[in-house]
């Protein structure tokens, strides 16, 4: 069965709880039913980069791309504990700053041209040529893309809750019930952190 299927299944499973236990199937509000279904990322504090400064010059894009890059390699901790919720709302946050993020946070790697809006841009404040613009780029792309798949892969093994008593409940279940391919999302943050590796070089010449 797909894990897809193992989230359904466990959910289908959660539902029939709730309804063999009336004094646990209270009916949730609006805001406990948004969270956890997609519209509202639940998470904890130390998920998320809250302090940024967008690139201006080659020092400074080279410092924002190495501070995403150290909130990557804390994503695998957060695999080993199945925490979707966390990864995808460090996604959303900067320096990573996933496209469809809002409002508009300023970002460098789910950003094209590291934030900078165009190869001229990325050209002019980084003083480098266009070979070297066109390798960083390239390398973004790839590191966003794995990102991404990252991303899609948490909100997919992720279970949907309505408060803090099912989501309990839940988390008891999916440790019984699915067997989610961790090593899966792991290969996307490794991908990510070698595409970040080849940017740090090229900003480091």
């Amino acid at each position: 069965m797909s894990v897809t299927g193992n989230a359904v299944q466990i959910a289908g499973s959660f539902f029939s709880f709730l309804l063999a236990s009336p004094s646990i199937a209270a009916v949730p509000s609006m805001e406990e039913y948004n969270v956890g279904t997609g519209t509202v990322v639940k998470t904890s504090e130390a998920s998320v980069k809250k302090e940024f400064t967008p690139p201006t010059d080659k020092a400074s894009a080279a410092f924002a791309v190495a501070a995403a890059k150290s909130q990557i390699e804390s994503f695998k901790g957060l695999i080993d504990r199945q925490a979707w919720d966390d990864i995808r709302a460090a996604l959303q946050s900067v320096p990573l700053t996933q496209k469809y993020a809002k409002p508009d946070r300023p970002g460098v790697i789910m950003i094209p041209f590291l934030g900078l809006k165009s190869t001229e841009g990325l050209k002019q404040s980084l003083g480098i040529g266009d070979a070297d613009v066109a390798a960083i780029e390239k390398a973004r792309k790839e590191s966003s893309q794995a990102l991404q798949e990252l991303a899609e892969f948490a909100f997919t093994n992720r279970i949907p809750f309505f408060n803090a008593e099912d989501k309990k409940s839940i988390a008891q279940l999916a440790e019984k019930n699915v067997n989610v391919d961790l090593d899966e999302a792991k290969d996307m943050v490794d991908r990510a952190q070698g595409s970040i590796s080849d940017i740090i070089a090229f900003l480091s010449r």
